[in-house]
């Protein structure tokens, strides 16, 4: 005992210094979070059009403030009356999802476009996907093309994925993978996910470049990372009718175990044993029946599934699960000969 007070007195005093110092360290920086967002207030009622766009998304994102679209929205329309660039691609992405106030595509166009004419890279792109899903205004695959180029040729990766897509798909511009590529892969060396997702997908199918599934897995996990659901389900396990099967069998297993549905002569054991073995086959049958059901839940949900994305909280209980679950079956169905006979009442065995 004095021993473990040596080990574990140490070792508490550590947690708690380690714990007292990681709640001041989030004190402190939330602390410093209310003191900028105060300090930008004062800034933004003196007029600043600068600090009327940082406060609105402090407001936005709640940093130091409560989050508040409503308000982020009234803050950045001061800015973006002042004519500030960014502040009116704030004031139309808020229309657009109707965020602080009611959505109004044709109120977002107006605001985006004001920005976009002062090249604002955001709005650029954002006038694109208006034009491209026909928000607010008559669908145009040629304008769409001319505002995501617009934004790609000043290095913005989400109009060099917009620029990409429309060369992928033929619209707008005649089909051309190999400027398609080209556009991609400028946009997910940036760390675009859906142009990362982009380029491993056909360097997978060998579109527009020779086919590489080394180099595709490498690009497809980099946008997986970034919790890109295209990424994922193309790295998720596919659910075939034969693992479908399987799991199925499995559970039906899980429940005769649970419920003893075992011919007598499967465990040959001793009357003083019995009561306890019937617990452990049944333990055993509720883990075969969790573990199934804990894959066939990952199965059907791919952002857990991701097994190729690497290990997490959801592949280590699996694994966990499936451990115990063949320990208990190789400990239900082992043999004991010392077990097989009886010794009720105190009888010893019969001798050969």
């Amino acid at each position: 005992m004095r021993l473990l007070w040596r080990i574990a007195a140490p070792v508490a005093c550590v947690a708690l210094i380690s714990a007292a110092g990681f709640a001041w360290h989030a004190y402190k920086a939330k602390a410093g979070l209310w003191k900028l967002a105060e300090t930008t207030r004062i800034r933004a009622e003196r007029g600043d059009a600068n600090a009327e766009r940082d406060l609105g998304k402090m407001y936005y994102y709640g940093r130091g403030v409560p989050q508040d679209y409503a308000k982020a929205m009234g803050w950045a329309r001061k800015a973006a009356d002042q004519g500030d660039a960014r502040a009116q691609y704030d004031v139309g992405y808020l229309y657009e999802h109707g965020q602080g106030v009611a959505q109004d595509h044709a109120e977002a166009f107006r605001w985006l476009r004001k920005a976009a004419d002062q090249g604002e890279t955001r709005a650029e792109r954002g006038l694109g996907n208006m034009y491209f899903y026909a928000n607010g205004v008559p669908r145009d695959y040629g304008e769409a093309l001319r505002w995501y180029r617009k934004a790609a040729e000043q290095g913005n990766p989400a109009g060099q994925q917009g620029v990409g897509s429309m060369y992928y798909h033929g619209l707008g511009v005649p089909q051309d993978y190999i400027e398609a590529l080209r556009w991609y892969r400028k946009a997910a060396d940036q760390g675009n996910a859906e142009a990362e997702y982009a380029v491993g997908y056909m360097d997978y199918y060998g579109q527009g470049v020779p086919r590489n599934r080394a180099e595709a897995y490498r690009w497809v996990r980099k946008a997986a990372g970034q919790d890109d659901e295209n990424a994922q389900r193309f790295l998720s396990v596919r659910f075939t009718d034969f693992t479908k099967f399987t799991l199925f069998a499995q559970i039906i297993g899980g429940l005769m175990l649970t419920f003893n549905f075992l011919p007598s002569n499967f465990l040959m054991r001793a009357e003083s044993l019995r009561d306890r073995r019937n617990l452990e086959v049944s333990a055993t049958g509720i883990l075969c029946v969790i573990s199934a059901g804990v894959s066939w839940y990952g199965y059907t949900h791919y952002k857990i599934r991701c097994l190729a994305c690497g290990p997490n909280a959801y592949t280590s209980c699996k694994w966990l699960l499936e451990a115990l679950m063949v320990a208990a079956l190789i400990h239900i169905v082992r043999f004991k000969p010392e077990e097989q006979h009886s010794d009720v009442a105190g009888e010893a065995p019969s001798p050969v």
